[in-house]
């Protein structure tokens, strides 16, 4: 039987038919040798589409393509984590109704407990949906235009999701635009296929540029 092994020197990872806990491994990349077996995958199980990473507390947003069990990489941590999703999680409605699978979100609707971007002390009000952010620009097209110099700041530079789900309350999260300048939550660089769950209080970097996301009752 086949073992899978991440080098804890390189994290490249490999399979092997040896147990590392009693022969010993040596990684084909680097040549370290591992002696100690992998950890057991921590399985999850899925909350309203969203799971708390056991190693480093993130909450962390899984997509359900109708499968029952996703196996992931925690974007901070780099965990690896399997994720299982109730028999009732694909029928959740995110403020709009399924469709072959597929969510379908209202846009341009207010959002009764406001949710707001704020940049240096002004606020950008969030609609239910997508919303586009970036550097404004007389060519952008963003939903959300921010009035600063920033030039690390794309003109599209990231997209932030407003979803409600079946309790009513209010699921946000952010994930970047197709650009190459960095983008950061609460310190945590953003991957490019990565989306993180926002709280009242989490601060987006964009650039040089400090993106505070507030909820207003």
């Amino acid at each position: 039987m086949k073992i899978e092994y991440v080098c804890p020197r390189c994290q490249y990872r490999f399979t092997s038919e040896r147990d590392a806990a009693t022969e010993g491994v040596v990684c084909p990349a680097c040549m370290n040798v591992i002696k100690k077996a992998p950890e057991t995958q921590p399985t999850l199980e899925a909350q309203r589409n969203t799971v708390k990473c056991p190693k480093c507390e993130s909450i962390l947003q899984v997509k359900n393509n109708g499968e029952k069990v996703k196996n992931i990489t925690c974007p901070i941590c780099k965990k690896s984590l399997q994720v299982l999703f109730p028999d009732d999680e694909g029928k959740t409605i995110y403020g709009g109704v399924p469709d072959d699978g597929r969510t379908i979100l209202p846009t341009n609707q207010k959002i009764e407990s406001s949710c707001v971007l704020v940049v240096d002390g002004k606020e950008y009000e969030l609609v239910l949906g997508k919303n586009t952010v970036g550097r404004k620009a007389s060519t952008s097209m963003a939903s959300l235009q921010f009035q600063t110099a920033d030039l690390y700041m794309s003109r599209h530079h990231a997209i932030v999701n407003v979803r409600r789900i079946a309790d009513g309350s209010l699921r946000v999260s952010v994930k970047n635009y197709e650009n190459k300048n960095k983008t950061l939550v609460d310190s945590h660089p953003l991957g490019k296929d990565d989306e993180l769950v926002l709280h009242d209080g989490s601060v987006i970097l964009m650039g040089k540029t400090q993106v505070m996301f507030k909820v207003k009752s």
